[in-house]
């Protein structure tokens, strides 16, 4: 499994803070789980009642918060996750799959109203994808769920929420005062919406970690105040 860019720019963030590199420090990822299904060099999209041959396919245990807990799991930093996910084939999958990486899940909730969330990724020969997705049970996963986790959120030292874009229960107010409560702990945070490319904002004398993610039309950012809310502008 290849690493994730964010699990690569998390640990050199705790490395330039002092953190051992032969024992970091637990991080708690909080955000979206899913299965991500490939079909690869698809040449052009099919019209309506019609088919198109691919050549070539995966399925892969995903999800912001499933790739980045795994990634950061293979790089020998002790990783736990909170999110949700259907009792179903695909639900079971992704657990196991954490577990043989060496994750906690026992923040993730198995939900028998709700199926796992499905990503269909249509390939092209150069490279370019377009995407189709059934959130499943991610629609309904909510800071209630994390309140009911937050354990594994005080034995971390450094808090990740990602995906917040694939995640509509779960709103800014939400995730400022998840991110917000877990800075009162005393933890490091991180955001990463899924949106664009992620960019480390240092804030404040305590030095915060935080994520900036630009996109097309919207840009998320930690303004100063007791409350650090983010903003979404379009």
């Amino acid at each position: 499994m290849h690493y994730s860019v964010t699990a690569i720019v998390v640990k050199r963030e705790l490395l330039s803070k002092g953190a051992s590199a032969m024992y970091p420090p637990p991080i708690c990822v909080i955000g979206n789980l899913n299965v991500d299904f490939i079909i690869r060099n698809v040449p052009k999209m099919p019209e309506w009642g019609r088919e198109v041959m691919g050549l070539g396919s995966d399925q892969f245990s995903s999800g912001q918060a499933g790739y980045l807990s795994m990634a950061l799991a293979r790089l020998n930093i002790p990783t736990s996750v909170i999110g949700n996910v259907g009792n179903d084939y695909h639900g079971k999958q992704i657990v196991a799959e954490l577990e043989t990486y060496g994750v906690s899940v026992e923040g993730v909730n198995c939900m028998d109203d709700a199926k796992t969330g499905i990503s269909i990724a249509i390939v092209r020969a150069d490279g370019e994808r377009a995407f189709i997705t059934d959130l499943g049970c991610l629609r309904v996963f909510s800071q209630k769920m994390v309140d009911a986790h937050w354990n594994l959120v005080e034995n971390a030292s450094v808090v990740c929420l990602v995906g917040l874009f694939r995640t509509p229960g779960l709103s800014f107010t939400a995730a400022s005062q998840i991110l917000g409560r877990a800075r009162t702990d005393g933890k490091i945070t991180m955001l990463d919406t899924g949106l664009g490319s992620i960019e480390l904002v240092k804030r404040d004398p305590c030095g915060f970690v935080l994520s900036a993610v630009r996109g097309d039309s919207i840009y998320a950012e930690p303004r100063r105040g007791p409350c650090n809310y983010w903003e979404r502008y379009s």
